[in-house]
């Protein structure tokens, strides 16, 4: 079984949690690896970012029932105009 240590980058400090950053600029260039940072050492990276904040839970709407096929298709019958003549295909010799 293999295990897989993370350290930071820049100390190496195996006691310190870490964090993966993805940077990236404006002209798409990204940072291939991604930066593994602890606290300290991402502290310049974290300045940058919002701090986070605990959202409320969205309570998730509730869903309407669907709708009953039969009564779309007859209120669709009523609408439609009434049809006239069947169409028939004719072929190119009973055409010509």
């Amino acid at each position: 079984m293999d295990k897989v240590v993370k350290v930071c980058d820049v100390c190496e400090d195996l006691t310190r949690p870490v964090q993966i950053y993805t940077v990236g600029s404006a002209d798409g260039r990204v940072a291939d690896p991604p930066p593994t940072l602890c606290a300290e050492h991402a502290a310049p990276l974290e300045a940058f970012l919002p701090q986070a904040q605990s959202a409320p839970a969205k309570p998730t709407p509730a869903r309407k029932a669907p709708a009953k096929k039969a009564a779309a298709k007859k209120a669709a019958a009523k609408k439609a105009a009434p049809r006239g003549k069947a169409r028939r295909t004719l072929s190119l010799e009973e055409i010509g």
